[in-house]
């Protein structure tokens, strides 16, 4: 069945800040851009079900995210490549490069 829908989210739409909290938001910086979208999907879940996310009834025990993904971390990769092509003879990729490709 073909795809009827699609669209590019470009970095003015979206700041993974607004969905990250202030005890994890280092993780921005050490991760893909694609586990920003999880993030984000898994809170706007959470908001649409009306679940609480804080309180004496909110359990992250009952809580749970599988995402199924064939290559995440494709924008990384990109990256990371790009700069060894552009210095084959002394090439760096970030130390954050493996763990952004694995989300």
């Amino acid at each position: 069945m073909p795809c009827k829908i699609g669209s590019e989210l470009t970095e003015e739409m979206f700041n993974p800040n607004d969905y990250f909290t202030k005890d994890n938001i280092k993780l921005i910086k050490t991760t893909d851009r694609y586990t920003h979208f999880g993030v984000a999907a898994s809170n706007l879940a959470l908001e649409d079900a009306n679940y609480p996310t804080s309180g004496p009834s909110f359990d992250p025990t009952k809580l749970g995210v599988i995402v199924g993904s064939a290559f995440g971390g494709a924008e990384t990769y990109e990256k990371e490549t790009l700069k060894l092509a552009g210095s084959p003879t002394r090439p760096k990729v970030s130390p954050f490069a493996i763990p952004q490709l694995l989300g």
